[in-house]
């Protein structure tokens, strides 16, 4: 159990060691400021994800209250700086663990709670890129404990000491290297500007729009851009250097700054806040136990400050099974710009699967239902935000255990790290072929099944995301997971008529099913799908098995109508049939003289209004009609122009004209040598 102590003796003590202990030697005094430097190289890895680590702070507050309840974040961005609360368990910093995990790196005790994310006292650490000082307020029951971490505050307890040192030079020549973290005192000795500004602008906000309760927040974070007398400080003693040491002290100086503390740092922090690309809603679904973030940016006017854009997330989870392992997700991004209200809700199915024996680690899939135009991208792996250099080629979300470096940034590459990491794509595989059945049976998910599941083959240079490519396209190629044209069947890809180059050749079967009741056909939805992304399907589907039936087979089993097809259709049919052909290469011919022999329509005319598809036949075949009469067939190649006209047929015989420069620019080839190649097997005229 964890030591309780008093906050405020805890914090002179401290002091007085600054005072009596660290100013004695240089190497105490080096030993001081190393923390200073350990804290600035955390921060710089973690550069633009300090907003992601202070989520996942407040995201850890929440689970500590109770490791199955959700929670509420909220966060303001003034011209000052930036205030973040949350709903969780209260800051204890007079808890001599969560006090170490604050004060020193490397001390967190979160890495015994598997529920919890942060890891070794990093996420407080990063702020330093962005923020020059910082405040805590946490209720702890009835009482308010309140900590301020300001170098200034601190320098100006220590001064007198400094002057009177032995080894004042040196003190002072490294002075930008004071650590912030190290040193926390137990009051704010001006007031917390900051909060106070944000609380007055909260309550007018909540007034006018009802949509903020300020005391319901446990915990309060208050992180100013900068640190101004602090700032001053160092111009002061730098001025008082020269030479050489000047030289040295102003570069020191400019190593510590403030990544933020010049431009605009408002906007952007509001940019990382708001833009996908930075902050990615999914990454608060993966978090989380967070039931609503609440963002809202304060303009200044005069001594005021009112909100001019506010962004809210709303996140609702509702099981699908007993044991909570799949759920559905909703999550509502409402935004307020220019008096402009904009609202968009997205659903996801969230699937879990425990990893190991270890309670709290699973390994998730997240799946976004696809809209009308989703955005299947290559998409990185999360440990509970994206890995940034790990894409897994998939366009669904992984999210698991991996091991990864320090910085979260890459995936471990020692052999400990690859064997996990190699378990938990393992995991993901099983969990992905257990949801299948799911995904086809939702609606939004059925019609993009299996292009939403398949790799998109794009170049990973890690070799556990490749080889976890290759195992989910062999999984789809051996899982029944193809809607077909005909009811709730679900097909292999091998066993699909389809073929990837050419997708709609077969949708003249679509209007008419009584020819097509014998074919293994795509369903028309799922069709339709693939054409929308077929530039990044195509690549997978071959290689999970379509287009792997066997042309005679397909030839053998075709009954194809005549009559009253789309123009459209009745063109891609007979693309299709020249391509699966000319793709067959030496064996297209027999294959040809068989559709010959079977008097398959496959020649589009123009009919009534639209298109009928005219027989071929072997050469010198003519029709008995039951009359006793003869009807004789001529199909003929002809390249159509303004100027040459086709020749008028001798009466009583039936000369349908085909016109190949009447298809697609990148058919026309196709057709033109289908009609001489296999002029003998349908017999056509040239």
């Amino acid at each position: 159990m964890s030591e309780i102590f008093d906050f405020k003796k805890k914090c002179d003590s401290i002091l007085l060691e600054r005072k009596t202990t660290s100013l004695t030697s240089k190497s105490l005094w080096d030993d001081y400021l190393s923390h200073g430097s350990g804290n600035n190289v955390v921060a710089g890895e973690h550069e633009d994800r300090d907003v992601l680590e202070l989520l996942q702070n407040a995201r850890d507050a929440i689970v500590s209250d109770n490791h199955n309840s959700t929670g509420k974040i909220l966060i303001a961005v003034t011209d000052k700086g930036m205030i973040i609360a949350n709903t969780g368990e209260p800051f204890n910093l007079n808890d001599e663990k969560v006090f170490q995990a604050v004060t020193l790196l490397g001390e967190s005790s979160k890495t015994e709670d598997k529920q919890m994310i942060g890891h070794k006292g990093i996420g407080l650490k990063s702020i330093l890129q962005r923020f020059g000082k910082f405040s805590i307020h946490t209720h702890i029951g009835e009482t308010e404990l309140t900590a301020e971490f300001s170098r200034s505050r601190t320098y100006a307890q220590i001064q007198p000491e400094i002057q009177n040192s032995q080894i004042k030079e040196y003190v002072l020549s490294h002075l930008p290297k004071l650590p912030l973290f190290r040193t926390p005192h137990n009051s704010i000795a001006t007031g917390d500007e900051l909060l106070e500004t944000v609380n007055r602008g909260l309550r007018e906000f909540a007034s006018s729009y009802g949509q903020f309760e300020i005391d319901e927040y446990t915990t309060c974070l208050s992180l100013y851009y900068e640190d101004s007398i602090w700032e001053d400080t160092l111009q002061e003693i730098e001025d008082n250097f020269f030479g050489d040491a000047k030289k040295s002290f102003h570069e020191l100086r400019r190593n510590y700054q403030t990544a933020d503390a010049d431009g605009n740092p408002q906007s952007k922090l509001w940019k990382l806040l708001t833009d996908p690309s930075k902050l990615d809603p999914r990454t608060l679904i993966l978090l989380g136990h967070i039931s609503q973030i609440q963002m809202i940016n304060f303009g200044r006017f005069g001594d005021r400050i009112e909100p001019i854009e506010y962004k809210t997330y709303c996140i609702t989870q509702t099981p699908t099974s007993s044991d909570n392992l799949s759920t559905i997700v909703k999550l509502t991004e409402s935004s307020q710009k220019d008096g402009k209200l904009i609202e968009i809700e997205k659903e996801f199915l969230a699937f879990s699967k425990p990893f190991g024996e270890v309670e709290g680690e699973y390994v998730q899939l997240l799946f976004e239902k696809p809209g009308k135009e989703p955005g299947f991208t290559d998409q990185p792996i999360y440990l509970y935000y994206p890995i940034q250099t790990a894409k897994s080629g998939l366009p669904f979300l992984i999210h698991g255990p991996f091991l990864v470096t320090p910085s979260r940034k890459e995936l471990s590459n020692n052999e400990t790290a690859r064997n996990r990491n190699n378990k938990v794509a393992d995991v993901a595989l099983e969990l992905l072929e257990s949801c299948l059945p799911a995904l086809l049976a939702e609606p939004n998910c059925r019609d993009w099944m299996p292009w939403m599941v398949l790799p998109l083959l794009n170049s990973n240079e890690e070799p556990i995301l490749e080889e976890l490519c290759r195992r989910i396209i062999d999984l789809i190629k051996n899982s029944a997971c193809v809607p077909s044209l005909f009811g709730d069947s679900f097909l292999k890809p091998g066993e699909i008529y389809f073929l990837t180059e050419r997708p709609r050749g077969f949708m003249i079967f679509e209007s008419h099913l009584s020819d097509a009741s014998n074919l293994r056909l795509i369903a028309k939805s799922n069709r339709e799908s693939y054409e929308w992304g077929k530039d990044i399907f195509k690549s997978a589907a071959n290689l999970a098995g379509f287009g792997s039936f066997l042309p005679s087979n397909l030839i053998e089993k075709l009954k194809v109508p005549a009559e009253d097809i789309e123009s459209g259709a009745a063109k891609e049919f007979f693309a299709a049939i020249c391509y699966l052909l000319n793709k067959e290469g030496e064996n297209g011919k027999e294959l040809a003289k068989r559709i010959g022999e079977r008097k398959t329509p496959i020649f589009p005319v123009a009919g009534n209004s639209n298109f009928n598809l005219v027989e071929a036949l072997p050469r010198s075949t003519s029709t008995t009609f039951e009359d006793g009469n003869q009807n004789i067939r001529i199909v003929i190649p002809f390249k159509g122009n303004e100027t040459e006209k086709p020749p008028i047929p001798p009466k009583g015989i039936n000369v349908y004209f085909i016109d190949p420069d009447d298809y697609a620019i990148g058919d026309r080839d196709l057709i033109w040598g289908a009609l001489g190649k296999y002029s003998q097997e349908w017999d056509i005229n040239d």
